[in-house]
């Protein structure tokens, strides 16, 4: 476990990092705000995060949404394929191409099956997707459009901080995600595969086994499954009725 001392000091670098957020210049501070929070966590932010929150605040909001979304699409596919059995084959027909989780919806809702996303995230990320989805079926959309504005606003404020408008709200929940995604990605391991139980056994592989059961059980004279018993006698336990030519051989000796 962590000792007290180590606490105290994450605590004290939070609050550092927290009296830093006041001294941010509006236009060029927030470069560098995913990287200290996670910093101050004790979470190294990977170098591809940093350059995807560079880009992005060099982008249009056109370009802003589709490469943070695409990039969380790309992250949530690689967590899955951390989680599932390790057969990349199977993996690759499940999440590429046309597969059954190869859409950002159905990546989003399978992670959460599996217990890799809390609910919150899991909204969270259905959001970005259709604020995605806006952007794609409309050319002229920005935040500022009523209907993506009012998505971003629906987004969590950020534990810590605040946002200034639908698209600093957007990014910072984006890079909120990723950190999710990516502590998730750290302690995930492939699901176990199956055990392989055995052969399953034949018709006749199977009556023996019965034959073998009911005669330990029942003793050698026992029926079988044929309705005879062991020796070839008749089950006594269920007589066998006589047949049309024994009837009437009786019937004709009663008459004489």
């Amino acid at each position: 476990m962590p000792s007290e001392d180590a606490d105290q000091g994450n605590d004290d670098r939070l609050t550092v990092f927290v009296r830093r957020i006041d001294e941010l210049d509006p236009a060029t501070g927030t470069k560098s705000l995913v990287h200290e929070l996670l910093e101050a966590l004790g979470i190294p932010a990977p170098a591809r995060v940093m350059d995807i929150r560079h880009r992005l605040s060099e982008e249009s909001d056109r370009g802003c949404v589709v490469l943070a979304s695409s990039y969380l699409d790309e992250q949530l596919a690689r967590l899955l394929r951390d989680v599932l059995v390790d057969d990349e084959s199977v993996a690759d027909q499940l999440i590429d191409d046309r597969g059954a989780l190869a859409t950002f919806s159905a990546r989003i809702d399978m992670a959460y099956m599996l217990g890799c996303l809390p609910n919150e995230q899991r909204r969270a990320l259905h959001i970005v997707r259709k604020v995605r989805n806006d952007f794609a079926h409309d050319v002229d959309a920005t935040f500022d459009t009523p209907s993506i504005r009012d998505r971003c606003l629906g987004l969590p404020q950020p534990p810590i901080g605040s946002t200034r408008g639908p698209r600093d709200r957007f990014v910072t929940n984006v890079f909120m995600l990723l950190a999710v995604i990516h502590g998730e990605r750290a302690r995930a391991h492939h699901a176990a595969r199956a055990r392989v139980i055995g052969p399953v056994p034949n018709a006749s592989e199977l009556n023996e086994v019965v034959e073998k059961l009911l005669s330990t059980l029942f003793g050698d004279g026992t029926t079988t499954s044929s309705g005879k018993s062991s020796e070839g006698a008749p089950d006594n336990g269920n007589p066998m009725p006589p047949n049309s030519v024994e009837l009437a051989e009786n019937e004709q000796a009663d008459d004489c």
